[in-house]
């Protein structure tokens, strides 16, 4: 059960949250989920779609007292009000289409029941892990009945866990942020970069593997850059406490930056995230560390491109620190030739690097 705390604190953010009195406008396509919209309706090239916040950004009154009127006494259940609150702003906006950018919300596959006749389609927007994630969080809430009627998925093999738990139709199509951004083709043969995971672990990692990378540079003469998680300038303090030589790149606000400095760089090294695993599907030499010292015994979380079977150590990835382990596969990937380091990625690569055509048809198909 969701403590006091939790609740008043939502309470509080959805007071100070900006309000809107106007009624809803029609609009065939509607986005569920106000974060990450402005980027995907980039992506979806529609500039125009209306969008339902959930998390507190801001709060429909008309919609809110249209759900209140309907029954009083949700108004002590927040999950019911939440409930209640997204059928009505659905309902007044009359879309033909519905679509989430935030896959991993199960409560979003909970609204096709609602609305039969109208087309539900998620897009994954990162990779996905079992523990702490949208699987096992279906799997140990046994929740029954979702449906959505497409999901676009990284791989064929995510898409039979999403089968498994939601009734739907699975496209594989990689990552659709990624493909959106053309590669360049700039090298620069100086640059080795590491994807920081900034705030997803304590941080124990990153000071035992940045020292050795550090090592390797100094070989190799090459410059490290950090690519930053997030806009904290604590991150930027962490790494420049293990060595102030290092180039910290800060996080923008558009997207296609971190793309563009993973095409850059000669060589990309992450801890198993999803940008590792988009600069690998843009051919981009990259090498995953698969470890974490998250509180969590997750060991999808130490295996390169689960679901998919692959063994604990490949050509380019490691379940293992070992500082001699470590020195050998950055070396080897570094000094491997374009001809051979294409056979190995078309071998192993996990998600496709190809256009958004398939997700504009069919929301243009249902919209029309």
């Amino acid at each position: 059960m969701e403590s006091f705390r939790n609740r008043l604190h939502k309470f509080k953010k959805y007071f100070l949250c900006k309000k809107i009195i106007t009624k809803p406008k029609i609009n065939k396509l509607l986005i569920y989920d106000e974060s990450r919209s402005v980027e995907f309706k980039k992506i979806i090239k529609n500039r125009n779609a209306s969008v339902l916040s959930i998390r507190g950004e801001r709060l429909n009154l008309y919609v809110l007292v249209k759900s209140i009127l309907k029954n009083f006494k949700i108004i002590f259940s927040l999950s019911k009000l939440k409930q209640s609150y997204v059928l009505s702003f659905i309902k007044e906006v009359d879309p033909k289409v519905i679509i989430t950018y935030i896959d991993n919300d199960p409560f979003f596959y909970t609204l096709k029941k609602y609305f039969p006749k109208k087309i539900f389609i998620s897009v994954q927007n990162g990779y996905r892990f079992y523990k702490q994630d949208l699987f096992c969080t279906l799997q140990e809430k046994k929740m029954k009945n979702l449906s959505c009627d497409y999901i676009f998925c990284f791989n064929k093999d995510v898409a039979k866990h999403y089968k498994k738990y939601i009734k739907c139709k699975t496209l594989a199509v990689g990552s659709v942020k990624n493909n959106s951004v053309k590669k360049k083709i700039n090298k620069n043969k100086k640059m080795c970069l590491f994807i920081s995971s900034y705030g997803i672990s304590n941080l124990s990692l990153e000071k035992k593997l940045l020292p050795k990378v550090i090592d390797f540079c100094k070989d190799f003469s090459l410059e490290l850059y950090v690519l930053a998680r997030s806009y904290s300038q604590e991150e930027k303090e962490f790494y420049f406490s293990l060595n102030k030589k290092i180039k910290f790149l800060e996080k923008k606000k558009y997207f296609e930056y971190a793309y563009s400095i993973t095409d850059r760089s000669s060589l990309a090294i992450t801890l198993n995230n999803t940008l590792g695993y988009e600069s690998l599907s843009r051919k981009n030499k990259t090498i995953f560390f698969n470890i974490n010292d998250r509180e969590l015994n997750c060991n999808s979380y130490k295996k390169f491109g689960w679901p998919s079977r692959n063994t604990k150590n490949g050509p380019f990835w490691s379940n293992r620190m070992v500082g001699e382990n470590v020195y050998k596969l950055l070396k080897k990937i570094h000094l491997i030739n374009s001809e051979n380091w294409k056979k190995i990625f078309k071998k192993y690569n996990t998600i496709e690097y190809l256009d958004n055509s398939l997700l504009l048809k069919v929301i243009k198909k249902n919209i029309s």
